[in-house]
């Protein structure tokens, strides 16, 4: 019975969950990814754009990403060494006031 009742609900679930994704709308559902953009192009020159292609009600909002996650890696590392550092620096302090 317990076999029986386990696939039972994995079907559920799964069926549930392709039915909840269908009848919820989320920001992915309307976004567009554009590459190559030149560096200069603003936000409003963009929307413009656009909105000339597609018409005005059919644009949102138009916002610029950036590809920068390897340097948002890098401030994750200095921020642990930092980290580091400043916990070496206060077992030295706490070590030259008290041992002497």
């Amino acid at each position: 019975f317990v076999i029986v009742a386990w696939i039972w609900l994995k079907r559920f679930q799964s069926k549930e969950a392709d039915s909840l994704n269908r009848s919820t709308v989320t920001s992915s559902d309307y976004t567009i990814c554009v590459r190559g953009i030149d560096p200069e192009t603003t936000e409003e020159q963009l929307e413009a754009h656009f909105k000339g292609i597609v018409g005005d009600e059919q644009v949102a909002e138009v916002h610029l990403a950036f590809a920068n996650s390897k340097e948002i890696s890098l401030y994750f590392k200095r921020g642990k060494l930092m980290r580091k550092r400043y916990d070496c620096i206060q077992v030295r302090v706490f070590c030259r006031c008290h041992i002497g």
